[in-house]
């Protein structure tokens, strides 16, 4: 399975809550990922991340959308309500000739959301 497929998975809070194994396998596989600087997964897995707002990830994020990132990384890290984020998305599309904005309706990933 692909690191990307993983960050787009929604688990229900009963599964979470139920302690999966294969859930906290795949956590735990993703923040591994994280540590290590993996931009791959990073890239891949970046909304889920974001959900989590994991304290202190935001560099290793940006580094990944530097690296590697799209429009459509960069919309979502304007929109999550991460001020870091943001300003990384702003710098990132200026350097890449686009222009981004907010979302009408909101964004699509919250910045902590699943804590």
């Amino acid at each position: 399975m692909p690191p990307w497929f993983l960050g787009k998975i929604k688990v229900p809070a009963s599964v979470m809550e139920s302690g999966s194994r294969q859930y906290a396998r795949a956590v735990a596989l993703l923040l591994t990922g994280l540590r290590e600087h993996d931009i791959g997964v990073i890239v891949g897995a970046y909304q889920f991340f974001i959900e989590r707002g994991e304290p202190g990830s935001e560099s290793a994020l940006i580094q990944a959308l530097d690296a590697k990132g799209d429009s459509d990384m960069a919309v979502d890290f304007l929109n999550c309500g991460n001020s870091d984020l943001a300003t990384a998305a702003n710098q990132w599309a200026s350097g890449h000739g686009y222009r981004i904005t907010s979302r009408p309706g909101g964004p699509t990933v919250r910045w902590g959301n699943s804590r």
